[in-house]
């Protein structure tokens, strides 16, 4: 027997959900990056040019990159 699709109540509460681990993600990963900078002297911007010339991310612009982390594009 087939499965229904979710209610829209049901799929705003897994997306909802989703969201919630997205931001905790980012906001470990934040901690991580301000530990390496501290702890490390690893800079964002050394880091992000890395994690670009080696096309980490899929379909990850420079520009996208560098506003995810508040660079503004001056200042690259």
């Amino acid at each position: 027997m087939p499965k229904s699709p979710p209610t829209p109540e049901q799929r705003i509460k897994e997306l909802e959900e989703k969201l919630r681990l997205a931001e905790q993600k980012a906001e470990f990963f934040e901690a991580v990056v301000d530990v390496m900078e501290k702890d490390y002297g690893v800079t964002e911007k050394k880091a992000a040019r890395q994690v670009l010339t080696q096309r980490r991310v899929a379909g990850l612009t420079v520009s996208r990159a560098y506003h995810l982390l508040g660079i503004r594009h001056q200042a690259w």
